[in-house]
């Protein structure tokens, strides 16, 4: 029985962690290139520019934009492949 139960709690752990997947974001990097979409974000946060990537199939990599570079605002640039990274203060990017 604490074979099954054991096997049982490992499947479960396996499907939440894969359900709750996340990817590092690297700061100080912009990825310019193969945007498909671009919006102001709410707050200053990269997460919510990483969320809005995970959230749609088509994205594949993202980039944030920080207040006072591209307008008052924080901007978050989709992309729809893997474009090469660059280091910039500017920015965060990230790749799902």
């Amino acid at each position: 029985m604490k074979k099954v139960t054991m096997l049982v709690f490992l499947v479960i752990t396996a499907i939440l962690g894969m359900s709750s997947y996340s990817y590092a974001m690297e700061y100080d990097t912009n990825r310019p290139g193969s945007d498909y979409k671009n919006f102001d974000l709410s707050a200053a946060d990269p997460a919510l520019c990483q969320q809005a990537c995970q959230n749609e199939d088509k994205c594949k990599s993202y980039t944030y934009v920080k207040p006072g570079f591209q307008g008052p605002k924080a901007r978050c640039w989709l992309k729809h492949s893997v474009p090469q990274p660059r280091s910039g203060k500017c920015c965060v990017s990230g790749v799902k």
